[in-house]
């Protein structure tokens, strides 16, 4: 069990501003309780799933979202539940100090994540590869 503590910060690779930060409440095998910080929308290219489903609440900010190409914009206190299957990707932050702040808890990990391109589905490991050679599809 992990209690309390900060569990990843993505930095851009290029300014090494901040882009997200996820704290965990609690995490057992059955689910997972946690905090994210956003503050910039997604640089990948592609939508991105999750190995988990999951239910995600806005704390503080707001944020917009591509799904399917399409964006919704994403409201303080709205909760969403995804499945782990869903993908999307973040198009923009709006709030104080232009950062989002979620509570998600997670379900028990259910399968690998990885992104959506118009050749299909590519695990995120084989993605950082692709990507690397400039070999990633449109």
């Amino acid at each position: 069990m992990t209690f309390w503590k900060t569990i990843k910060t993505i930095k851009d690779k290029t300014t090494g501003v901040v882009h997200f930060k996820r704290f965990c409440y609690f995490s057992c095998g059955w689910f997972g309780i946690y905090k994210h910080i956003i503050t910039q929308a997604d640089k990948e290219k592609h939508e991105h799933d999750h190995p988990w489903d999951f239910w995600s609440l806005i704390v503080e900010g707001c944020y917009a979202e591509f799904v399917d190409h399409k964006m919704y914009a994403r409201n303080l206190f709205s909760i969403q539940y995804n499945k782990a299957e869903y993908h999307h990707k973040l198009a923009g932050v709006i709030g104080t100090n232009n950062r989002c702040v979620t509570i998600v808890v997670t379900r028990r990990r259910k399968r690998k994540w990885g992104y959506v391109t118009k050749d299909g589905w590519i695990e995120n490991s084989i993605y950082r590869k692709l990507k690397g050679q400039n070999k990633l599809p449109d």
